[in-house]
C-alpha cells in the first residue's frame, strides 16, 4: 500500500535554533513491511537583539548574538551635566551576561549636585551673604541691609536688583535703596531763644534770613542788632543761629552810708557787676550804748540799680556803777545802771553821836539825778552839840576870844594844850566860835 504521511511534524525551537521540517530520514516507499520514518529537520540560529542604550534612549549599540555568545559592551557612555548635577557612568541596568535572550541594557549613572554659590551684595559691593545651594533650591534672604544717610538722603531698602527664584545657578543679587531727601531745619532765634523763625531746607540750599530782630531795654542798659553768632552759609545740616547784639550800659550809684548818712564809699557800676563793699565802719560810743557794726541794712547784692546801703550796729547797754557812801567811807550800796535809769537811793543813813554832837542825815554830797556815768555819792549830817556844864558859863564870844588870846600869850602850842586837852574841844567848835563872833 501506499504510506500516507502526517502532516509536516514540527520541532519546538530552543533557545538556539528555531527548526524546520526538512523531510524524513529516508524516501517514503509503499508498504513493504513495518517501518519507521524519522523527521529531519533543518536548523536555523536565532539570532538574538543585544541592545545598549543611553539614559535618554539612545542606542549605543545593537548586535545580533546567538544562544551562549559574549555579549560585547560598547564604550563607556557619557551623561551631560545639567543644571542639577554632574554624572558619572555607573554601569548598566543589569548585569551583562552571556547571550540567553533578546535583551537591552541601561546606562546608569552617578549623580552628584552642582555647587552653586548665591551671593547677596550690598549698594557698595559689601557682601551681606555668600550660601550654597543646589539647583532648585529655595533661596533665603539675608537681613534687610541698610545704607547710611548722606548728608542729602535718607536711603530706605527698596529690593533687589532682580526676583529671587529658587536656585538656577551662581547668582548675585544686589541691594536697592529709594533716596528720599533729608529735611534739616534752619533756625534763627532771638536774645532769649524765643524763635524768629524756622524753616525746611535741603543739603546745598541757600539760607534766607529774616527781617533784623529787636531786643528790648532792661535794666543793663539800651541795644543794637549787630548780626548773628555765625556766618550764615548754604544748608549742611540742622542749623541754629541767634541774634547777637551790642549793649549800652546804664550806669548806676551804689552808696555805703554810716548811721548818721555819712558816705563812706560811692561807686558807679552796671548792672550786674559785683559791689565792691567797704571796710567795716565804726560808731563811737554814746553815754548810752557802746555800737559794734552788724552789718549793712540789706544784703550786698551784685549791682542791680542805683543802691544806698546803710551801716547797721547792735547796741550794749553801758554799764554805769552808782555808790552810795556813809561818811566814814562805808559803802551803803552799789547797784549798776543804764544811762537815763532813775537812782534809788539806800536807806537813810546814820552818824553815831560823839561826845560832843549829835548827827542827823542831812543830804548827799551832790544832787542825786538820774543816770549819766559812774558816780559815788557820799552822805552829810548836820550836827547838835551836846550840852556841857563847863562850857555852858562861856559865850561863843569868849571862846574866840581866848583863843586868840591863848595863841597870841603861849604860841599855838601853848592853845592846843589849853583847847584840845583841858577843854576838850574840836576845831569844829573852835571855828564855830569865830563864826558867829
Amino acid at each position: 500500500d501506499a504510506v500516507e504521511e502526517p502532516k509536516s511534524p514540527v520541532k519546538p525551537a530552543d533557545n538556539t535554533y528555531t527548526y524546520t521540517f526538512k523531510a524524513w530520514d529516508k524516501e517514503v516507499a509503499s508498504v513493504s513491511g513495518n517501518d519507521t520514518y524519522t523527521a529531519t529537520y533543518e536548523a536555523t540560529y536565532i539570532d538574538y537583539t543585544v541592545v545598549f542604550k543611553n539614559y535618554d534612549g539612545t542606542v549605543l549599540s545593537s548586535k545580533t548574538y546567538h544562544y551562549g555568545d559574549t555579549v560585547e559592551e560598547p564604550s563607556t557612555p557619557t551623561k551631560p551635566a545639567d543644571n542639577a548635577c554632574t554624572y558619572e557612568f555607573n554601569g548598566w541596568s543589569k548585569g551583562v551576561t552571556t547571550v540567553v535572550d533578546n535583551i537591552e541594557y541601561v546606562a546608569q549613572y552617578k549623580a552628584t549636585f552642582i555647587d552653586y554659590t548665591v551671593i547677596f551684595k550690598n549698594y557698595d559691593g559689601t557682601i551681606l551673604s555668600s550660601t550654597i545651594y543646589h539647583f532648585g533650591d529655595a533661596i533665603a534672604e539675608p537681613t534687610k541691609p541698610t545704607k547710611p544717610s548722606d548728608n542729602t538722603y535718607n536711603y530706605v531698602f527698596s529690593g533687589w536688583n532682580k526676583t529671587i527664584t529658587t536656585c538656577t545657578g551662581n547668582t548675585e543679587y544686589e541691594a536697592m535703596f529709594s533716596a528720599q531727601y533729608i529735611e534739616y531745619y534752619v533756625v534763627f532765634k532771638n536774645y532769649d531763644d524765643s524763635e524768629i523763625s524756622r524753616r525746611s531746607y535741603h543739603y546745598g540750599d541757600m539760607i534766607e534770613e529774616p527781617d533784623e530782630p529787636t531786643k528790648p531795654e532792661d535794666l543793663v542798659g539800651t541795644y543794637q542788632f549787630t548780626g548773628w553768632d555765625k556766618e550764615i552759609v548754604a544748608c549742611t545740616r540742622n542749623m541754629t543761629y541767634k541774634a547777637t547784639y551790642s549793649t549800652i550800659y546804664k550806669e548806676y550809684k551804689v552808696e555805703f552810708r554810716d548811721y548818721d548818712g555819712t558816705i563812706l564809699q560811692s561807686d558807679t557800676y552796671h548792672y550786674g557787676d559785683t559791689v565792691f563793699i567797704p571796710q567795716k565802719p565804726t560808731r563811737a560810743s554814746d553815754e548810752k550804748y557802746d555800737y559794734v557794726f552788724s552789718g549793712w541794712d540789706k544784703e550786698v547784692v551784685p549791682c542791680n540799680g542805683n543802691a544806698v546801703y546803710t551801716a547797721a550796729y547792735d547796741e550794749t547797754y553801758i554799764e554805769y556803777t552808782i555808790v552810795f557812801k556813809n561818811y566814814d567811807g562805808t559803802v551803803l550800796s552799789s547797784k549798776t545802771y543804764h544811762y537815763g535809769d532813775t537812782v534809788v537811793e539806800p536807806s537813810t543813813p546814820t552818824k553815831p553821836a560823839d561826845s560832843t554832837y549829835t548827827y542827823t542825815f542831812k543830804e548827799w554830797n551832790q544832787k542825786v539825778t538820774s543816770v549819766s556815768g559812774n558816780i559815788t555819792y557820799t552822805a552829810t549830817y548836820s550836827f547838835a552839840e551836846v550840852k556841857d556844864s563847863r562850857n555852858e558859863s562861856l559865850s561863843d564870844g569868849a571862846i574866840a576870844g581866848i583863843a586868840t588870846g591863848s595863841a597870841a600869850a603861849v604860841g599855838l602850842g601853848g592853845f592846843s594844850l589849853f583847847w584840845f586837852v583841858i577843854k576838850k574841844k574840836r576845831f569844829s567848835d573852835l571855828f564855830k566860835g569865830f563864826k558867829k563872833k
